[in-house]
């Protein structure tokens, strides 16, 4: 037997709000009851099927799992705030932390360059290629 899905009434009042949306337009968009939606945001126990949080989920243009309960990264603090809180009692500590962080950060920035910059001698070499099939010539000439 599967579980029930459940949702998580503040995330979906949040995101719908997010996006300007009422109660009614949400249901409209979703082609779900709007009492439904108003029985779920305001918590009381109703039934709630995989396809209703799918559909709800797709009018918001979020995953279902964003709407259910649990932690999402919206809700995660902000690294340098998390750590200076944290290790407010160990500044050594807390500054090697966030060295850490920061190095990981410029590396992993370091190599979406290198991918771009991949992808842009490879778009130079199609278009090489390309000049060269016109004026006739094959790959290995000119």
């Amino acid at each position: 037997m599967v579980d029930q899905p459940t949702i998580d009434r503040f995330k979906m009042i949040r995101f719908r709000e997010a996006r300007g949306l009422t109660q009614g337009q949400l249901a409209l968009k979703a082609g779900v009851a709007q009492a439904h939606l108003s029985r779920l945001e305001s918590g009381d126990r109703v039934d709630l099927k995989l396809s209703t949080l799918n559909k709800i989920a797709r009018a918001l243009g979020v995953r279902p799992q964003d709407l259910m309960p649990g932690l999402s990264e919206d809700d995660l603090p902000d690294f340098h705030m998390y750590i200076s809180r944290k290790f407010a009692d160990n500044p050594r500590l807390r500054r090697a932390l966030i060295a850490a962080y920061e190095a990981l950060e410029s590396v992993r920035e370091e190599r979406g360059e290198r991918v771009r910059g991949l992808d842009e001698e490879i778009e130079r070499t199609r278009r090489k290629a390309e000049e060269r099939k016109k004026q006739g010539e094959g790959p290995g000439e000119g």
